[in-house]
């Protein structure tokens, strides 16, 4: 479980940990901290887009080998990273970071799937996310400590040290895949599985609301710097703090929806959390619209954020309830939503022509909006269905 949640953390690790270094990027680099967003945004698309290539060597070859590559991978461009002379270099390794990064979690999303089933895989994917959420935890007050005594380089270093670290546990993986289950798919064929995927309107319904989902953590983790160290002028300590403190939440919104789920069917409970986001969402848009207080700010958007972990998490439960078999396609296809859906919400965030703030909570609110909606439509389309 350690291990697994270990290899989920490569994306959060190289997010939450930067994030109080956008002011000081964007000084060297004489960009804005707008534009620095997109260097998460490219983060993200690299890791969209490496999804669909270790889901399918995954499925043909195992879990462990892809996890490996992948993960020097990442440490390779994280070292890179350092030696970025402008924020075109920075956007292009940032890209190769994400995918590399990508083959561990689908490697650690697979392993669980081939071990697991129905409410159990979802109790074991809200335990290993307690352990991935503790990355957000801890990662932006290591990012303010390291920069208290070095420059924003040393954190791309620390990224790849633990990209080392994370090597290490993978040779310490069993590998989950029986052989009956692996497929001998060329790309060809390969690419005609992730269109079978993709046309099961079951497994569709769940990859947009997990989308829907990420894009209200994106947004918040994208314009976060802008808005507690710039609008509200807090120190980073207390930055860190908040961050952690809202990361703290949505562990605990895991280890709730763990527990519940020994009582509460996993579809009903996916609902509940998706009503409660959406609620939350939007008393975090009024008060960012309608006061300038930074109080209620954290109240409303650590509550949203409460629930994200568990919408994604029985989302993907429910997705890929028929697929012992192309499991890490199926892994890949719904990394892949997620991460196009954040890299979408990392960019268009910064071109709503608001204060920070007002920006934050109402990117936020429109994602949960779409989140809401989709879970309406599901709901509808049950009730048609003899």
């Amino acid at each position: 479980m350690l291990i697994l949640g270990v290899m989920g953390m490569f994306p959060a690790l190289a997010s939450d940990v930067y994030l109080p270094a956008f002011p000081e990027v964007a000084r060297e680099l004489h960009v804005t901290i707008n534009q620095v967003q997109f260097t998460l945004a490219a983060s993200m698309v690299g890791m969209g887009v490496g999804m669909l290539g270790w889901g399918m060597w995954s499925d043909r070859v195992g879990r462990r080998l892809p996890a490996l590559i992948g993960t020097l991978m990442y440490v390779a461009a994280s070292i890179l990273c350092v030696f970025s002379p402008n924020l075109g270099w920075l956007i292009a390794w940032r890209l190769v970071q994400g995918a590399g990064g990508a083959a561990a979690v689908v490697a650690s999303r697979a392993l669980v799937r081939d071990f697991f089933s129905g409410t159990e895989m979802a109790r074991m994917l809200a335990a290993v996310s307690t352990v991935f959420f503790i990355t957000p935890v801890v990662a932006p007050s290591v990012g303010a400590l390291i920069l208290g005594v070095a420059n924003w380089q040393a954190l791309f270093v620390m990224m790849a040290a633990f990209g080392v670290f994370g090597s290490i546990g993978i040779l310490a993986l069993p590998e989950s895949l029986k052989v009956e289950n692996r497929v001998s798919n060329n790309f060809g064929q390969a690419m005609v599985a992730f269109g079978r995927i993709l046309r099961d309107g079951h497994f569709r319904q769940y990859f947009w609301q997990n989308a829907a989902s990420v894009c209200i953590t994106i947004s918040y983790i994208s314009t976060t710097s802008d808005v507690y160290l710039v609008h509200f002028g807090l120190p980073r300590p207390s930055f860190a703090l908040i961050f952690g403190i809202t990361a703290f939440g949505q562990m605990v919104g895991a280890q709730v929806n763990r527990r519940l789920l020994k009582r509460i069917a996993v579809e009903r409970l996916l609902t509940g959390f998706v009503i409660a986001q959406f609620s939350f969402a939007t008393a975090l848009f009024l008060v960012g619209h309608f006061t300038d207080a930074a109080w209620a700010v954290i109240l409303f958007q650590v509550l949203t954020i409460f629930c994200g972990g568990s919408v994604v998490g029985n989302g993907t439960t429910l997705a890929l309830r028929d697929y012992q078999v192309n499991a890490a396609s199926g892994v890949a296809l719904l990394a892949l939503a997620q991460s196009l859906a954040g890299a979408f919400a990392a960019a268009a965030t910064s071109f709503i022509p608001f204060e920070p703030v007002q920006r934050m909570t109402t990117a936020m609110w429109g994602a949960a909006v779409a989140s809401f909606l989709l879970m309406i439509s599901r709901q509808i389309r049950k009730r048609q269905i003899p």
